[in-house]
């Protein structure tokens, strides 16, 4: 994420992110652009000038470059916080529209695109369901 980021800890930490980040961006791109099966990690390297050990210690395979989603946490903490008496469908929507409406163009951008390759590539929609069933 870029001025959403939350990040705790150090320099470290926070150029990290901003890595991990930067790569998934420019993979998503990337998808977009030429489909998910055409793109090949090299290429995503490439775009991304990083190292092949550098994606692969972010990403461990192409398809977590799009099921990575640091806005989880975000997400959790912000239906935590809302009120009780709204129902859960109501703190939900609340939750998301709060950290959607926080996001930059490109994160916006990106965060359809991982949800719109999440649903239509097989590869990516069985590795969702296996995070939900393990």
């Amino acid at each position: 994420m870029e001025s959403n980021e939350v990040v705790s800890g150090g320099l470290r930490e926070r150029k990290k992110a901003k890595t991990r980040s930067a790569i998934q961006s420019l993979a998503l791109r990337l998808f977009r652009e030429q489909g998910y099966d055409a793109t090949t990690v090299q290429q995503i390297i490439e775009e991304a000038e990083v190292s092949e050990s550098t994606f692969f210690r972010y990403f461990p395979t192409k398809s977590d470059v799009v099921l990575f989603d640091d806005l989880d946490p975000i997400i959790v903490e912000a239906i935590r916080k809302q009120p009780p008496e709204l129902s859960s469908l109501q703190a939900l929507r609340r939750a998301f529209r709060e950290v959607f409406d926080h996001l930059s163009a490109t994160e916006y951008t990106d965060q359809l695109d991982r949800m719109q390759l999440s649903s239509s590539v097989p590869e990516l929609r069985s590795a969702i369901l296996d995070q939900f069933a393990g």
